[in-house]
């Protein structure tokens, strides 16, 4: 579940204007301690849910430090070795959000247009023609769906498509964060997996 902070309209239904919350944040649906999270909050948050963190990813939002402080200190890790710092470097999650709220075009410090598919990152969505956003795992591309990843495509692993994840959660995939995807490209890529075994 992702949080964006309020973004009820006054009669309490979506308001479409974005929050002046800085925080773009991935939630757990339940808590860790077992407390009951309450979905419908006006004044607080707005729940957006996605289907797995790397969606999460590809749209900015980072893991939460409530329901998700460890994978947050993972999270801060690759950031850290992404921009070169000390593991010993504080960086608050405050500073993170400032980059990740802003634009794409803002966050491109390296050329993600010219790398090769196959040189990205596994957790990064690459825009395919006549499939849409997929996502690049185990050397795969799986195509998004709203009730899970489809079949992976075939693919040119020179091939260069259009990257929809943001340039700054591409470096910190790039540094050993690994989100949690959906069951499906589990499935997928032990099926895969299998078949080349088998031609083996």
């Amino acid at each position: 579940m992702g949080n964006r902070g309020d973004l009820h309209a006054p009669d309490g239904s979506y308001g479409g204007k974005l929050s002046a919350r800085d925080a773009w944040i991935s939630c757990l649906l339940i808590h860790q301690s077992g407390r009951k999270i309450t979905f419908e909050r006006p004044g607080r948050y707005y729940p957006l849910f996605f289907l797995d963190e790397a969606v999460a990813m590809a749209v900015g939002h980072r893991p939460c430090g409530e329901c998700r402080a460890e994978m947050l200190d993972e999270f801060k890790g690759a950031w850290k070795r992404a921009l070169g710092l000390p593991a010993s470097r504080f960086v608050s999650a405050r500073q993170m959000d400032e980059v990740l709220r802003q634009p794409p075009t803002a966050q491109v410090e390296f050329d993600l247009s010219a790398m090769p598919v196959a040189q990205l990152p596994d957790g990064t969505f690459v825009d395919v023609e006549g499939h849409g956003a997929c996502l690049f795992w185990g050397g795969s591309l799986l195509p998004w769906h709203w009730h899970g990843y489809e079949s992976p495509i075939l693919f040119s692993k020179s091939a260069r498509h259009r990257v929809l994840t943001p340039a700054s959660m591409v470096r910190v995939l790039a540094n050993g964060y690994r989100p949690v995807v959906h069951h499906s490209v589990v499935s997928w890529c032990t099926a895969l997996k299998a078949g080349n075994d088998l031609l083996a």
